[in-house]
């Protein structure tokens, strides 16, 4: 068996012509026994156990699991890959579209490191 793992570009940038922006889970579709793309931090572990569940059942085979950037380390160290800077908003629409995307990304993984119950 053997697992793939792919790096991907951000969550929110998907489908929007960012680096790595491809539908890697198309590709390997047909390759694979199994695909999957993590959409969050407290899904890794899980992902991961059950795609080598997959790869190692029935007839061993290739699995792959996708990991975008922002699932792997916090907002902190991708916020500038996510949204690159630029000049500050001139008007009020403007910097209140600017305020909900920095408070809505700092908080989209709020405890994610956190244990399911």
């Amino acid at each position: 068996p053997v697992l793939l793992i792919g790096g991907a570009s951000a969550s929110l940038l998907q489908g929007r012509g960012a680096l790595q922006d491809i539908d890697q889970l198309a590709l390997f579709k047909p390759l694979c026994k199994y695909t999957a793309s993590v959409r969050s931090i407290r899904d890794i572990a899980p992902t991961l156990q059950r795609a080598m569940q997959e790869a190692q059942s029935g007839t061993p085979g290739p699995v792959f699991v996708e990991l975008p950037i922002d699932v792997l380390y916090p907002y902190s160290m991708v916020s500038k890959e996510v949204v690159p800077p630029g000049p500050p908003p001139k008007n009020i629409k403007q910097r209140i579209v600017q305020w909900y995307l920095n408070n809505y990304l700092t908080n989209l993984f709020a405890g994610a490191w956190e244990p399911r119950h």
